[in-house]
């Protein structure tokens, strides 16, 4: 298996692993994949897709990933988030990475129920 795609494979493990320690509310949205990509210029990002299981309209939702350097310290972080995600919707995300990095991992996810 080529290294981009060991990496790639890394990278969605730690994100597997990671998600059962989250919070609870955090539950209400599940990060199906995600991947890096390298886009035109050279710019780097981690792309994918979550969906919204809270059974509520979420006005807020929010993936924060770890960027990981080399020897496997942080090195940054990558973030999107998206508004008015509604019971079961789908959201495609872009976390735009400022930084080249060896690979990622999901840190964080925010929601913000909708106010009724």
């Amino acid at each position: 298996m080529g290294s981009g795609k060991a990496r790639v494979l890394s990278a969605l493990l730690v994100a597997l692993l990671m998600l059962p320690a989250l919070p609870a509310h955090a539950q209400d949205l599940i990060v199906r994949e995600a991947r890096s990509v390298t886009e035109a210029g050279d710019r780097h990002a981690i792309v994918g897709t979550a969906e919204n299981h809270s059974g509520r309209m979420l006005q807020t939702a929010k993936v924060i990933f770890n960027l990981y350097g080399e020897h496997g310290t942080i090195i940054g972080s990558a973030i999107d988030e998206t508004h008015d995600l509604p019971p079961g919707g789908h959201w495609t995300f872009h976390a735009r990475a400022w930084t080249l990095f060896a690979n990622f991992g999901l840190a964080r996810i925010r929601t913000v129920p909708a106010v009724r």
